[in-house]
C-alpha cells in the first residue's frame, strides 16, 4: 500500500479567516472569488514541502502527536477548507472524518460561535474520538 500525505483540515465559524489563512499559505486569493465571500464547498490543494521541511519531517526525532506515518511518506500535506456557515454541517462532517489534524480557526473578536462549538464536536466524533486538535486565534480579519 502506497502512504498517503497527512491531511489538515481547516474549521470554524463563518467569516472567522478559515480561506483567508490557507490563501496566506498558497499565495492565493480564493477568498475574493467566493459568492458572497463565503465557501460553499469542500476545497483540497497539497503543499509539497522543501527538502529541508521533508529532512525534518524524515528524522528520527520526528513524531507528529499520536500519528504515525512511514517517513518517506511525508513529501506533502493535503489541507481541506471547510464552509463555516450553519446550512454546510454535512461537509465539515466529512472534512472531520477525513483527516489526521484539525485546525479550529476561531476569530478573536467574535470569540466562540454556534459553528465553532459543533467544529469541536464534529472533531470529537470522528475518527472514534481519536483527533489531533489545533487552535488559532485569528486576530486580523479583513
Amino acid at each position: 500500500m502506497i502512504p498517503r500525505p497527512p491531511v489538515v483540515t481547516i474549521m470554524g465559524h463563518v467569516d472567522h479567516g478559515k480561506t483567508t489563512l490557507l490563501d496566506a499559505l498558497r499565495s492565493s486569493r480564493l477568498v475574493d472569488s467566493e459568492f458572497g465571500g463565503i465557501t460553499q464547498h469542500l476545497a483540497a490543494f497539497s503543499v509539497t514541502l522543501d527538502e529541508a521541511e521533508r529532512a525534518a519531517c524524515n528524522s528520527p526525532n520526528y513524531s507528529p502527536i499520536g500519528i504515525s506515518y512511514p517517513k518517506a511518506a511525508i513529501s506533502s500535506i493535503t489541507f481541506l477548507d471547510t464552509p463555516g456557515h450553519a446550512t454546510f454541517t454535512a461537509m465539515r462532517a466529512r472534512g472531520a472524518k477525513a483527516t489526521d489534524f484539525i485546525v479550529l480557526v476561531v476569530a478573536a473578536d467574535d470569540g466562540v460561535m454556534p459553528q465553532t462549538v459543533e467544529s469541536i464536536r464534529l472533531a470529537k466524533d470522528s475518527n472514534g474520538g481519536k483527533y489531533e486538535l489545533f487552535i488559532i486565534q485569528n486576530l486580523f480579519r479583513t
